[in-house]
């Protein structure tokens, strides 16, 4: 497969952002630019057979003149990150400001993205928030809407904003890295000059989940298919190591073809951060969950307010779930557990939530009212893994080097995330390529007919729910792994070169 140049440049980016040297002036820059390669049949004079390409990068002036000013060192970067693919070297980077690239346009009454894509602000608002606005714009060449999120604060919120951007910046980067059919789709964001931006996403033409409740019947089959792609949404979300933190029926929508749609990301967050520019009361107590600060139990908790609405077909309020009448005593002690008073005795992921629903639903057991405090262990399983390490032929080791429990653990803490963070703008991975991270290994053994292009999502809720774990959890998971490998896999009898 030929490296494409906006791969290189998703590449790019991404190394580019982790590396604190850089201002987010480059980054921006870069995210507000089109990579192009040009290909030449000529033979470079640095390494034997290769041609050269070059590098063409359009952009804003003010891009431009941000890029130019680190041409050097970005190209020593790019030159380095690029190496030698499909027989081409990267012999020169070259900058130009394009006019379909250049500074957009913001006026009293106007919104101009870029020549294709102009916004009426009166006729194409479709909503408001606290610090954006949603316009819709068609594509009369395709005949597709599109909803335009553009960075507009409101004056009365509390926030600087500066801090406000932030969000917005952040909730662009999340919503863009999700790849969900139940979580809202983003195609692109960008930069309006200085003070604004916008996100661009699938346009939903339908209604807020409660109108759609209220407005038609629902028999227990939709029911349990809209509450079945809610919970899975949440536990992609969950099994990305983010929490929602603005869970409310204005951002669950059911769209045209009854299907639900998570949307608004502005207070997404990831549960390892250590920083973040919100606490608990900046955010609004849709469903007055009773806990003091806000975590992933008392997402649970307004997941079971979604739940509860659903099923009884009503707005949710905590003295309601004992009066009102559910046919089905799972789905009841289902939506019990998410909103017990005690944090603890919550389902403690969206993940674990969903492996009791798609149970229930299956009808493979039945769910019993909690007790005691619910690990996530409970719902977490390597059935999926195992499956994968099953379908390959043979994992061969370099001779004394076959898997221990502390190289297990290496890779699962080191080469496992740093992995998962190479495939971060990708949905798959190669399984095989994940395989070859373990230290040690020689080679692996494949199945001519046999595909292992795999679904990121497990592989992530793999590691997220790691971390989540207490040390004694994570050595059972550890242990899991290591006895998995090792049953398909050996030592070679080539010996190595000296």
């Amino acid at each position: 497969m030929n490296y494409e140049a906006e791969q290189f440049k998703k590449d790019v980016i991404i190394n580019i952002q982790n590396d604190a040297s850089y201002s987010d002036e480059v980054v921006e820059a870069l995210e507000n630019s089109k990579f192009e390669f040009e290909d030449s049949s000529i033979f470079t004079k640095r390494e034997w057979n290769t041609y050269i390409r070059k590098l063409k990068i359009y952009c804003s002036a003010h891009g431009k003149a941000v890029l130019e000013s680190q041409k050097k060192r970005l190209y020593q970067f790019m030159d380095s990150l690029h190496g030698v693919r499909d027989d081409y070297m990267l012999m020169e980077l070259i900058i130009f400001v394009s006019a379909e690239m250049e500074d957009h346009v913001i006026t009293s009454n106007r919104i101009i993205i870029n020549k294709h894509v102009e916004i009426d602000k009166a006729n194409d608002l479709i909503g408001t928030g606290g610090f954006a606005s949603i316009y819709k714009v068609d594509d009369s060449e395709i005949g597709v809407s599109f909803a335009y999120k553009i960075f507009d604060p409101s004056p009365f919120q509390g926030s600087s904003k500066e801090i406000m951007k932030k969000r917005f910046l952040r909730e662009a980067r999340k919503v863009l890295s999700y790849s969900h059919e139940n979580i809202v789709h983003a195609y692109d964001f960008g930069f309006l000059g200085n003070d604004s931006g916008y996100i661009k996403l699938e346009h939903i033409d339908g209604k807020k989940v409660i109108d759609y409740i209220k407005e038609n019947f629902l028999s227990e089959e939709d029911k349990n298919r809209l509450a079945s792609q809610y919970v899975s949404a949440m536990a992609y979300i969950h099994g990305k190591a983010d929490i929602h933190r603005d869970i409310s029926y204005s951002n669950i929508m059911v769209d045209g073809d009854g299907n639900i749609k998570v949307l608004d990301f502005g207070f997404a967050r990831g549960m390892k951060d250590s920083e973040y520019d919100t606490i608990y009361q900046d955010i609004v107590h849709k469903f007055m969950p009773p806990d003091k600060q806000y975590d992933i139990r008392t997402e649970i908790y307004c997941i079971g307010a979604v739940l509860f609405s659903i099923y009884a077909e009503e707005e949710f309020h905590i003295s309601k779930i004992d009066d009102i009448s559910l046919s089905d005593l799972n789905v009841y002690n289902i939506i019990k557990k998410c909103l017990e008073k005690n944090p603890d005795n919550r389902y403690q992921s969206a993940i674990e939530l969903r492996n009791d629903f798609e149970a229930m639903i299956e009808g493979h057991q039945n769910i019993s009212m909690p007790v005691a405090s619910n690990k996530i262990s409970n719902g977490f399983s390597l059935d999926y893994f195992e499956e994968m390490v099953n379908k390959i032929a043979r994992i061969e080791f370099q001779i004394g080097m076959l898997p221990s429990l502390n190289t297990v653990k290496e890779w699962v803490e080191i080469q496992l995330p740093d992995f998962i963070e190479k495939h971060y703008f990708r949905s798959k991975m190669n399984f095989t390529q994940l395989i070859k991270q373990f230290p040690g290994l020689y080679q692996i053994h494949v199945y001519r007919n046999e595909s292992y292009e795999i679904e990121k999502y497990p592989i992530e809720e793999l590691y997220n729910t790691y971390i989540q774990f207490s040390e004694k959890e994570k050595s059972y998971i550890v242990k899991g792994i290591y006895s998995i490998i090792l049953g398909n896999s050996i030592e070679t009898q080539e010996l190595p070169f000296n």
